[in-house]
């Protein structure tokens, strides 16, 4: 058995507690598998390093469609991952906030995750930003917040707490009632402001049972989250934890205080200690990516101060 395979099993093996539901009756009909959620930075033919990339674009703008034409990248998850026997690249782990699927539904091969190209502007940006040199290649990635779609990560980091009315989040001392009154307030308030400006505006909830419906829904899936993060880094076992922008990086701080991280110092410790680089949905030229933000994505985590408690 290869390393790959070996990791491969490992991580198949874990129940997720989420569920593919029968769109008629809503009740579930199989257990989702972490191939569904997660994936390696495997493709199945990269872009070459970025210091190659910036000799032949010397002089020119970068761009995905110019990358594409000149490179022919395919960025599927490589074919030959689980059968080759390169050793896991475990050094490092990396960690999103969510899937973002726009098309309205997401894929369905397995480790399809973060190998998008249907829309793959920001498939080349992520690519692009750990290209400095080899050392993330290889490397899990995953989504902090399981079986939750939405592109727009604004979305994700009110409804869960993570960036507004953090008094209401899923850790504090608040009921759901709460939580749900205030969805329906900015909800309301939304719907309000569209009408005053003359901008379309389609209410999220008919009503304050809507809204409890989804933070019962969220913070089932906040809980569930964080067990299976723990169990995904217990099977990993990365050196360093890498996340992307702050709403994701508050979410696993936000985990910390849940039953999920009880009695496993190790992975807490990877948590308190991960590094943050920005998040490749940031809206940058290309360029950037190549001459900023792919040199930050090594000195950020090289910088990142230890706490060894």
């Amino acid at each position: 058995m290869t390393p790959h395979e070996a990791i491969r099993q490992s991580l198949e093996s874990i129940q997720t507690d989420f569920w593919e539901l029968d769109p008629k009756t809503k009740q579930p009909v199989r257990e989702l598998k972490l191939h569904e959620f997660a994936s390696f930075l495997a493709c199945e033919r990269p872009l070459p390093l970025n210091a190659t990339i910036l000799r032949d674009f010397a002089g020119q703008a970068i761009k995905p469609k110019a990358l594409g034409e000149k490179y022919h990248p395919d960025f599927d998850f490589s074919s030959t991952f689980f059968t080759d026997d390169q050793p896991f690249n475990n050094q490092y782990m990396f960690v999103g906030l969510n899937v973002a699927a726009r098309t309205g539904a997401a894929d369905t091969r397995e480790w399809w995750n973060f190998h998008d190209k249907k829309l793959p502007t920001n498939t080349f940006k992520l690519y692009l930003e750990l290209n400095q040199d080899e050392r993330y290649r290889g490397c899990y990635i995953t989504d902090v917040i399981k079986n939750t779609v939405d592109s727009d990560s604004a979305n994700v980091g009110q409804n869960f707490f993570f960036t507004k009315s953090k008094k209401l989040s899923f850790i504090q001392p608040v009921s759901d009632q709460q939580r749900a009154a205030k969805l329906f307030e900015w909800d309301k308030n939304a719907a309000a402001t569209a009408l005053a400006t003359d901008q379309p505006y389609e209410r999220l909830y008919a009503s304050m049972a809507d809204a409890l419906q989804e933070v019962v829904t969220n913070h089932e899936v906040f809980n569930k989250s964080a067990r299976l993060f723990v169990a995904e880094c217990k099977a990993i076992n990365p050196e360093k934890i890498i996340v992307f922008g702050d709403t994701a990086k508050e979410a696993l701080t936000q985990m910390l205080a849940t039953t999920a991280f009880d009695n496993e110092p190790a992975v807490r410790k990877l948590v308190e200690n991960c590094a943050e680089i920005r998040h490749y949905a940031y809206r940058k030229n290309f360029n950037a990516w190549i001459t900023e933000y792919a040199p930050k994505a090594i000195t950020d985590v090289e910088d990142t101060v230890i706490i060894d408690q």
